[in-house]
């Protein structure tokens, strides 16, 4: 399911690359009408909604893969992970 998930990043946000998962959303290519489209491909990928606190904690790609991972989809609710704040210089916004 991760490899799924991965394309669907890939498709919606230009020129993400694994370079830059850990690049935080604001200085990547996509905005907030972006980030609800992202939303809704990832909750019909893995078939139910995404809890809003979590999707709200994320900041960057790589919090959604580890949000919409497998184990963390057979508990949807499960209030333990924290987003990471990390991020990568090497990614910039895309103009």
């Amino acid at each position: 399911m991760t490899n799924g998930i991965l394309l669907i990043l890939t498709e919606e946000i230009p020129g993400l690359s694994s370079d830059c998962l850990e690049t935080p959303f604001d200085r990547l290519a996509i905005d907030k009408f972006g980030l609800v489209s992202l939303r809704a491909r990832l909750e019909q990928h893995i078939g139910h909604k995404a809890d809003d606190e979590l999707w709200t904690s994320a900041r960057t790609p790589a919090d959604l893969i580890s949000m919409f991972s497998p184990q963390r989809t057979r508990n949807a609710h499960a209030g333990d992970a924290k987003a990471s704040r990390s991020s990568t210089s090497a990614c910039h916004r895309w103009r």
